[in-house]
């Protein structure tokens, strides 16, 4: 019969001067393996949640120094990193009962074919694993929060001291008094920890199984071989059946639950945005350390930053928009511009930048995008610590707290959680 594959390995076989029946074709058949099976990969999301960069005066190392262009940053961990093993544990068991059931096919990397006989028995262990994950997460974590954010504030209040008398020791200049150093180091550690709702929503242990479409060459042929199964699905066990059929039904579960997840086009817009305004920024902030000065097209990449990222006060982000205009308005020099009034733009400048920095961490950290447009949400709920007497709350209001309401201190870190 000549079929379509029968043809491609005619043609095959007379371009390279081989014998027909010698042509090995290779079907990648997709069809026959999803009516067999189904391909399915595992996620384990959030396990690097919990543990940020440390910046070099947090580490006590003066920015003026060398050794930032020398060192790698370590990281700096928000809760103990025994909390998080187990996750990570989890993720590995998972995995491995994937590897003993599932086939490697190369060209799906990194999805595995698994069978329908043995399906039903690795979906039953992997939610046995994801319940024991979502049952630690809420246990350890999320129930035990407050504690958290207790012994955070114990971590990096002492580092903090510390750091600050290493850059003492080092005559590191323009040092803020001692207090407002650890409580600023203590505050911007305490927006980097992911709330509660976050921590549910992305520490997550999940498996997803891919939409394949028949490749176009393969139609025919695979029209054919659609007859011949059909033949033979009458054939089979009823059992058999409906295994497969509850197979089905459960990627197409998988398939739903994966699309109302899936990130939305507002939210892409912004984060494009911001991405944009950090590597301008990050890159500006590098010619400035390295020349002292701007030099080549780093003031007109940040000129024209200013008109291109113009809808971010369509986003309700009017005042980072505000900041990066004032960033482009200090690029250019002002007419007879002496040398020390240039110097003084140029240290203007880099404020400006590190600001506009601030406020981008804020924007991706603080609250979920889809906030910055709520402009009818006025209250917030905040989650707060006293750098004094360590009293942890929760309030809500427009306004980030500012006194402690047991010692009526005003050494306050708040956490936007809501």
């Amino acid at each position: 019969m000549n079929t379509a594959l029968s043809e491609l390995r005619r043609k095959h076989g007379t371009q390279f001067g081989v014998p027909e029946d010698r042509v090995e074709l290779v079907r990648l058949d997709l069809e026959i393996l999803t009516q067999m099976g189904t391909f399915v990969r595992v996620y384990a999301g959030g396990l690097t949640m919990f543990t940020s960069q440390a910046t070099w005066l947090e580490l006590g190392v003066p920015e003026e120094s060398v050794r930032p262009l020398r060192y790698r940053r370590p990281p700096r961990y928000l809760i103990d990193p025994d909390e998080i093993r187990p996750f990570r544990n989890d993720a590995q068991r998972v995995r491995d009962a994937l590897d003993a059931v599932g086939i490697k096919v190369e060209f799906m990397y990194p999805y595995r074919w698994v069978g329908y006989r043995d399906w039903s028995g690795w979906l039953e262990q992997f939610r046995e694993i994801q319940a024991e994950w979502e049952a630690r997460r809420r246990e350890r974590l999320i129930d035990r929060y407050d504690q958290h954010l207790r012994r955070l504030v114990d971590d990096f209040t002492r580092s903090a001291e510390e750091a600050y008398t290493a850059l003492q020791a080092a005559r590191a200049e323009d040092l803020p008094p001692r207090d407002d150093f650890v409580e600023g180091i203590v505050a911007r550690t305490l927006a980097r920890m992911p709330t509660p709702r976050q921590i549910e929503e992305k520490l997550v242990l999940e498996y997803f199984t891919p939409a394949i479409a028949t490749p176009s060459l393969l139609e025919e042929e695979l029209l054919r071989q659609e007859r011949i199964r059909h033949r033979r699905e009458l054939e089979r066990e009823r059992a058999a059946i409906r295994r497969q059929e509850e197979m089905f039904r459960q990627r197409l579960e998988r398939y739903r639950q994966m699309a109302e997840s899936l990130q939305t086009p507002l939210e892409q817009v912004l984060d494009a945005l911001l991405r944009e305004v950090d590597e301008a920024v990050q890159g500006t902030l590098e010619v400035l350390r390295t020349h002292g000065g701007l030099r080549g097209r780093a003031s007109e990449r940040l000129r024209s930053l200013a008109s291109r990222v113009q809808m971010l006060e369509d986003l309700g982000n009017r005042m980072l928009l505000d900041v990066i205009r004032e960033a482009a308005a200090l690029t250019r020099p002002t007419d007879d511009e002496s040398d020390d009034q240039a110097a003084a733009r140029v240290d203007a400048l880099g404020s400006v930048l590190k600001r506009i920095g601030d406020l981008v961490g804020g924007a991706r950290k603080g609250q979920a995008s889809l906030d910055l447009v709520a402009q009818e949400v006025t209250s917030h709920t905040w989650r707060s610590v006293c750098l004094d007497c360590h009293y942890v709350w929760e309030s809500q209001g427009s306004a980030e707290p500012v006194f402690c309401p047991r010692c009526k201190s005003n050494r306050v870190a708040s956490r936007q959680t809501g």
